[in-house]
């Protein structure tokens, strides 16, 4: 099983999808960081758990997910600074159903299946930003400043080497376990494209407080 190839094909079907994304628009663009921080304020847990449930005998996977956890502390935090200068503030988004359900999932899959199949969302974000996170990252740079873009600036300088080292270590993984790691890919990239999609539309205007 080519994880590399499935990973290619698949970012192929998103190249429209991110492509068509206004990020331009202030509100698009902050409803999408609101989303992001969503679950990505959920990484170190989930990464964390994984470590903890990985079995002695993957110890070096165990070691992986708890140094991947530890370069991920800060980035939920980056993601309010970006929307503090855009002029927005996470209370004025509401979490997405999609957005809810992206890394819900995982939990269940990491503590009732296999640690191993929280890969399969590792490598759909990872994949994204590695190839649209540059671009993306250009775009907002110039419709709105670096200060709000400096989530996107850390992702586009780390995550190639995240995706190297994961393909290197998924490479020696049984094929069922590659199996299950790649239905799970395929659910996150469903959830994901959801997300986006809310992003230029329902989510796109924030949700303001009832007084």
């Amino acid at each position: 099983m080519n994880l590399q190839l499935i990973l290619n094909e698949t970012m192929l079907s998103f190249e429209s999808r991110v492509t068509e994304v206004n990020w331009e628009n202030p509100q698009v663009y902050a409803s999408w960081l609101a989303q992001t921080w969503f679950f990505v304020k959920e990484s170190t847990r989930l990464l964390n758990l994984c470590g903890a449930h990985m079995p002695q005998s993957m110890e070096s996977l165990h070691n992986r997910f708890i140094d991947h956890a530890k370069e991920e502390q800060g980035h939920a935090d980056a993601l309010l600074r970006d929307l503090h200068h855009l002029g927005f503030s996470i209370e004025d988004f509401q979490e997405g159903e999609e957005t809810a359900a992206f890394y819900q999932t995982q939990y269940f899959l990491i503590q009732h299946r296999s640690p191993l199949d929280f890969f399969g969302y590792i490598l759909l974000l990872e994949g994204v930003a590695v190839k649209f996170g540059e671009n993306i990252y250009g775009r907002v740079k110039n419709a709105h400043g670096r200060k709000c873009a400096s989530f996107l600036q850390i992702h586009g300088a780390e995550d190639p080497d995240h995706l190297e080292k994961a393909f290197r270590q998924l490479a020696s993984l049984e094929m069922k376990q590659q199996a299950t790691i790649v239905k799970n890919f395929y659910c996150s990239a469903y959830f994901y494209k959801r997300i986006l999609e809310k992003t230029d539309t329902a989510l796109a205007a924030p949700i303001q407080s009832v007084s």
